[in-house]
């Protein structure tokens, strides 16, 4: 298959970057018109008057077309099989990359191809390739699709539609993919990201959007999620990804792991590095995660305290490594003789919250509107 792969190491993360170059466009303009001093009126007021230094309008200028074609595909065509059925033999595979390409119409006869890619052109519908029964690989980074939406592939398995500004998953239905990457999309929302529409989701890539938190998810098949560089304030919407072995949600801004306790016995992989975690509390939301062995929680605030590795430990107890270092049998005794302190001190937490008064407790609404003046701060400052 012709995707890369962009698992990432453990030190660094996902960030997983497919390319950030925009299209440069290169719109001629028409030549100046001098005026036709025949249309000036027969006693020279009457009519256009052309006077000294006035000229007629421009005339628009459309967009270029550039058309895939014929001396194209024989370039970036490849890979010779039989077809499906079994009695011919085709090229399954194209790549054309880099040609500006407006319109791909010439492949609505291309009915064999499998591997498809049309990255870095300037498409804005992939209609024609509606016909291809049998493709398995399809990448259109970096063009301008506004939408998702396309047919409804058999076989299709890999979707990358990286740098296109979707800002929208509506529409989205495909029945046998398996890996879909949406990474740099301008997404603000997550529409009919479900089961239904998409049953054998495995790995999503959503990283380096406008996501502030992840409600339209709802994939029990889904094992890898990569929702870096986003906006996400909180865990709403992970509870129903029960089937997640690796989740990397670095670079946002969440400040709890509330969410991540119910029904996550398969987690094995946790990344929250760079987000707004401070309390050491946190750390309980760890004790149901049965499987989870790596945790990266750098660059926090709670990771300023020099025990913030035995704290972790603490409800974490099956951790082997922590950010990039092994954990140490010192710590894990450590954590073990911490652990009755620690409950305590949460129980006791639980217990106050309980008998503390419903109108001394903090307005959600008035928490979310000074998250969200904090928010447009923040992104004033990063332009």
């Amino acid at each position: 298959m012709s995707e890369s792969d962009e698992d990432p190491d453990l030190d660094d993360d996902l960030d997983t970057e497919l390319g950030d170059e925009e299209d440069n466009e290169n719109n001629e303009e028409g030549p100046e018109e001098e005026p036709d001093a025949g249309e000036k009126g027969s006693d020279g007021s009457g009519g256009f008057e052309a006077g000294d230094g006035e000229k007629k309008p421009e005339p628009k200028v459309l967009p270029q077309e550039t058309p895939l074609t014929a001396e194209m595909i024989k370039g970036g065509i490849s890979m010779l099989c039989k077809t499906g059925d079994g009695l011919e033999v085709a090229y399954v595979k194209l790549v054309v990359q880099n040609r500006e390409l407006t319109n791909v119409f010439i492949l609505s006869t291309y009915i064999h191809l499998r591997y498809v890619d049309l990255s870095f052109n300037k498409l804005t519908s992939l209609f024609p390739l509606q016909n291809m029964r049998f493709l398995v690989s399809l990448k259109v980074t970096n063009n301008k699709l506004t939408s998702p939406q396309m047919s409804n592939f058999p076989f299709l398995q890999f979707l990358d539609l990286t740098g296109n500004p979707l800002k929208s998953t509506k529409g989205i239905k495909q029945h046998s993919l398996e890996k879909l990457i949406l990474s740099k999309t301008q997404l603000e929302n997550l529409e009919d990201m479900t089961t239904e529409n998409l049953p054998n989701l495995i790995h999503l890539n959503i990283t380096n959007n406008a996501l502030k938190k992840l409600d339209g998810l709802e994939h029990r098949t889904l094992k890898t999620l990569y929702a870096a560089g986003n906006k996400l304030r909180n865990l709403s919407g992970v509870s129903r990804l029960t089937s997640l072995s690796r989740l990397h949600l670095r670079d946002n801004r969440i400040s709890s792991l509330k969410g991540l306790e119910e029904d996550h016995e398969t987690l094995e992989y946790l990344n929250v590095r760079s987000n707004n975690l401070e309390e050491v509390e946190e750390a309980y939301h760890l004790s149901r995660m049965k499987k989870l062995t790596t945790l990266v929680i750098a660059d926090n605030a709670v990771s300023d305290s020099d025990s913030y590795r035995v704290d972790a430990l603490v409800y974490g107890r099956r951790l082997q490594r922590i950010d990039k270092d092994p954990v140490e049998e010192e710590e894990r005794q450590e954590a073990a003789e911490l652990y009755p302190q620690r409950e305590e001190e949460r129980l006791l937490a639980e217990r106050e919250a309980k008998e503390r008064p419903a109108d001394e407790e903090p307005d959600q609404d008035d928490l979310d509107s000074q998250r969200d003046d904090d928010d447009e701060d923040r992104d004033e400052e990063d332009d």
